[in-house]
């Protein structure tokens, strides 16, 4: 949102006048559960955020040295540690709440069942992105209850 501080507090106030909204987005290669908040950093909950991995394509987090993924073929040296690791912490601290969700490194999809009264979010990984023979697992669940702002 850096430079479009005037959109996001219209988006922001529109979230605010619904029944408890939802942003589903991918294509971040990583899996993520976050609060919006209608201040920055701050605030009370006015939306959850429910981010899809991806199933074929590497993570950013397989870049990082300890996030537990492997490293695809790239070789990273000491002066890219540093950095790499400030990132990847700072991606837990940013989804301490919700840290068993928080993953840059699995590989997966999200599956939703939308009903009047609630919207579960299931985050299904897969084992391995090498080959046709895999295992998918639901490793979270998380229910949105209508009418209320958060999980």
């Amino acid at each position: 949102w850096d430079g479009f501080n005037y959109e996001r507090l219209k988006v922001i106030e529109a979230m605010k006048k619904g029944n408890n909204a939802i942003v589903n987005s991918g294509d971040a290669h990583g899996f993520w559960l976050s609060s919006i908040k209608d201040k920055a950093w701050s605030g009370s909950d006015v939306a959850v955020e429910f981010a899809g991995g991806s199933i074929t394509s590497q993570g950013w987090g397989d870049y990082f040295p300890t996030a537990g993924g492997p490293v695809f073929g790239h070789t990273l040296d000491k002066s890219n540690n540093g950095f790499l690791e400030m990132l990847e912490d700072g991606f837990v601290a940013a989804n301490a709440r919700f840290g068993e969700v928080a993953s840059t490194h699995k590989h997966g999809a999200l599956v939703f069942k939308v009903t009047k009264t609630e919207y579960v979010g299931q985050v299904y990984t897969i084992d391995t992105m090498n080959g046709t023979t895999y295992h998918a697992m639901c490793e979270h669940a998380y229910t949105v209850a209508a009418g209320t702002p958060g999980v």
